[in-house]
């Protein structure tokens, strides 16, 4: 028989029983059965439907007697819970699970519910190897519930089983992958299909099948204990002992294990009879990069080196045993050769991000939705405990220097900055309520921690919680008040965020990360924890409209790292922060982007009225560079243009790296023109991430995250903007108009008249700073978080560059 009439056989197990579904007996009280009780899922499934469910819970078990299954399940359950359980001792694969006919009728009367959780997860096996356990026990399960009088099956399957060689398309939750098992690298995912597609012809006959296809499956939220035995925790173990982690692209996807419970067993709550799929992933997930990142800044040194490189060092013939090495038991997921499309691949690749990418979950994110489940963020505080639990088992070796960052999913709020906010509240109330305490809840923000804040927290130099958290605050005297919705947002200093960006460059390109080395200056990061506190100080009254509401700041006069907080609480704004973005880019409606650009010229002209030197030294602002000093950053800006050259082209953008490299050679010429542009406070990080439009066309536009703000031609933000928003229609008329617009604002609220030709002139000179300063920036972010703008980000910019190029040179030759 060949491989492929196994599958097709296999699939065609016999299914339907000749005997009649037994009443239930009015003395039986239902339950439901569980199996893979024991496992690492499924003892969070058991906690979840012993929460959630009022029935009993009968768990399958194979052991030696229901007393020792027993006592492995009673550790995990908590108050009346283990009143509900009941342990039956039994083996799945065989007929009638090997339980006596008396027991197996006891079964059959007393399910209303199979949860079938059970399976031999291992990513190494063959199909033939896992058939019994994954296959041939599904196919006895069916039979007990077409006997049964509940004809309802939840089964867990895995979001393996949608990844196969040589497939394209998109692969949703009505799609059947059994007509391309053949090409699924991996027996688990084969064997899971099969027993699919059994379920498949079940509910063809009357069976209620719900299948849930999960993905990985990472710690609890509460502890982080994990699955020390999967492959992820071999892989980790592997790198952080070799100091080496591959640099692939591979999107990590992995959900909390309780979370996942949790979805689990809300998508089995049936909403129509027959067949249901669902595709459970993490709506945010991370990339490989991003956790060898963190694992580096965490103590474990790491360097991102290419996958047959990292693949020699981690099967060398040298390596100890696997049980000291566990990564070894996977070698054939890793360095097996199968043959596609004429080429030679390892098993492992075909679940990089190309593939991970087809995979569609609309129809189950839109369920969950409805019950307001939301999946847990694979954030600081979830990567912390994750480590720490994979330090404390041995899956992780010892750091020698631990960092002390205590890391908590309630974040910390310095006493400081919370007696500001109250009093700044109480004024506000004209009520004498400082003396009775205010009410703080914690609400969800549609945001996701920056990055570099993440790093500064593994690094153990970061406040408790570096990043922002919503908040209603409220006071039980004012019960006619609603509360007020806030935002507070604590800082790390200047020098931990400039030596994690050191770090993320020696991660991938060594000479770019010694570049950042020597000369630091180059990443316009210095003060930035100081700044934005000190700005929403000191912002005069015609800019204070344009910035969010500010309750308090916290400015300590301590400089060193770790040993204080700089923070502030601010109003939370209700509109659409970056909105209108889609893949590849944001797309902006043109009356939006030109009401935007008037506010910022208007913004732009309040600050104009300020000593530029004392508001310099004051908010700490980084000096605008002349063009000695310029010229001084060039070994670090060619290192610059040298990383980001292939990233440019592959995105999209071949010409760039020429181009950059001209700005370069050129430098000098071009920067004296710069340097001799009027000044003003620039946001310097002017894009749509950092912009919220109220829905009121009437109402101001707001600009939030000020930490990058310095001195610069007021030209310098728009250039960011119309790169992030151009218009793909946008014709030349049209971007001068929308540079005049800005223009004219400026100069109308300012009193100062620049002329149009020297406003594009200077509009030029802008995009040229930015291709220096910021877009290499963005590529090498991007090696460790998507960074999907980019492609229309590059073009932007160049049809921006095209554009007043073209304008400048018809001046000069008239």
């Amino acid at each position: 028989m060949r491989f492929t009439d196994s599958f097709s056989s296999d699939a065609e197990l016999p299914l339907v029983v000749d005997a009649s579904r037994p009443l239930h007996p009015p003395s039986l009280e239902r339950a439901i059965l569980l199996t893979g009780a024991t496992g690492f899922l499924g003892r969070h499934l058991l906690r979840e439907l012993l929460a959630t469910r009022a029935e009993p819970v009968i768990c399958l078990v194979r052991a030696s007697d229901a007393a020792t299954a027993r006592q492995r399940l009673l550790p995990l359950l908590s108050g009346s819970w283990p009143q509900r359980l009941e342990v039956v001792v039994g083996d799945l694969a065989q007929p009638q699970f090997g339980l006596s006919d008396l027991v197996y009728r006891w079964l059959l009367e007393r399910i209303a519910w199979v949860v079938h959780a059970a399976a031999d997860v291992n990513w190494v096996k063959g199909y033939r190897q896992l058939r019994t356990q994954n296959v041939l026990a599904t196919a006895e399960l069916i039979r007990f519930c077409l006997a049964a009088q509940a004809h309802s099956m939840l089964f867990v399957s895995t979001l393996a089983v949608c990844f196969a060689r040589g497939v394209a398309g998109r692969i949703d939750e009505d799609s059947n992958l059994f007509n391309v098992i053949e090409r699924m690298p991996l027996g688990y995912a084969q064997s899971k299909c099969v027993a699919e597609q059994l379920l498949r012809r079940a509910a063809t006959v009357g069976l209620d099948v719900c299948i849930v296809r999960p993905g990985l499956l990472c710690g609890d939220t509460a502890t982080g204990t994990a699955n020390t035995q999967d492959v992820v925790a071999a892989l980790l173990n592997r790198c952080t002992h070799l100091g080496l982690a591959p640099d692939v692209d591979w999107v990590f996807e992995s959900i909390p294990v309780d979370y996942a419970a949790r979805a689990i067993c809300t998508l089995g709550q049936r909403q129509s009879a027959g067949l249901e799929v669902h595709h459970l992933r993490h709506p945010r997930p991370r990339h490989w990069r991003e956790l060898m990142l963190w694992l580096h800044l965490a103590g474990y040194p790491m360097k991102l080196i290419a996958i047959q490189s990292w693949l020699q060092h981690a099967f060398a013939r040298e390596a100890p045993a696997p049980r000291a090495t566990p990564l070894l038991s996977y070698r054939r997921l890793f360095v097996s050769s199968v043959k596609a499309d004429d080429a030679q691949t390892h098993p492992f690749e075909v679940y990089l991000s190309q593939g991970q990418a087809a995979i569609c979950s609309a129809r189950t994110d839109a369920r969950l939705a409805t019950y307001n489940l939301e999946c847990p963020a694979l954030d600081a505080s979830m990567l912390h405990k994750q480590t720490a639990f994979f330090e404390r088992t041995g899956v992780l070796p010892r750091r020698p220097q631990r960092p002390e960052a205590a890391l908590s999913s309630v974040p910390y709020l310095p006493p400081g900055l919370v007696a500001q906010v109250e009093v700044a509240l109480s004024t506000a109330a004209r009520a004498g309520l400082v003396s009775s305490p205010w009410h703080w809840e914690r609400l969800g923000l549609d945001t996701r921690d920056g990055l570099l804040s993440e790093a500064a927290m593994a690094a153990g130099h970061a406040p408790p919680y570096a990043g922002l958290v919503r908040w209603r605050v409220s006071h039980a005297a004012l019960l006619d008040h609603p509360g007020c919705d806030l935002v507070t947002k604590l800082k790390a200093h200047d020098q931990v965020l400039i030596q994690a960006l050191i770090n993320m460059a020696l991660m991938v390109d060594t000479p770019l990360g010694q570049a950042f080395q020597a000369q630091p200056e180059v990443l316009g990061m210095s003060d930035v924890h100081r700044r934005e506190p000190a700005l929403y100080r000191l912002a005069p009254a015609g800019a204070r409209p344009y910035m969010a509401p500010c309750y308090g700041t916290l400015e300590p006069s301590e400089p060193s790292p770790g040993q204080a907080y700089w923070g502030l609480t601010l109003g939370y704004l209700p509109g659409r922060v970056g909105h209108c973005q889609r893949q590849g880019g944001w797309r902006w409606h043109s009356s939006d982007t030109l009401r935007v650009l008037e506010a910022l010229g208007d913004l732009q002209a309040s600050w104009l009225g300020c000593g530029m030197s004392q508001l310099a030294s004051r908010a700490r602002l980084c000096a605008p560079l002349t063009t000695i000093q310029a010229q001084s950053l060039g070994p670090a800006w060619q290192a610059m243009a040298r990383f980001s050259a292939p990233i440019f082209a592959a995105s999209g953008a071949p010409e760039l790296p020429a181009l950059h490299h001209h700005l370069l050679h050129t430098l000098p010429s071009w920067w004296r023109r710069y340097d001799a542009l009027p000044l003003t406070l620039i946001h310097n990080d002017c894009n749509p991430r950092n912009l919220v439009l109220p829905d009121d066309p009437c109402a101001r536009p707001c600009w939030l995250d000020w930490e990058l703000a310095t001195l610069g031609p007021a030209q310098q933000d728009s250039a960011e903007l119309l790169c992030f928003v151009l218009p793909s229609e946008a014709s030349d008329a049209w971007i001068a108009h929308a540079l005049e617009v800005h223009r004219r604002a400026l100069c109308a609220h300012s009193g100062q008249d620049i002329s149009a030709q020297a406003w594009v002139a200077g509009f030029e000179l802008a995009l040229n700073r930015y291709l220096l300063q910021r877009l290499p920036l963005y590529a090498l972010m991007g090696r460790f978080q998507s960074q999907a703008f980019l492609p229309a980000l590059l073009s932007n910019w160049l049809r921006l560059k095209a554009w007043s190029s073209a304008i400048v040179a018809g001046l000069e030759g008239a």
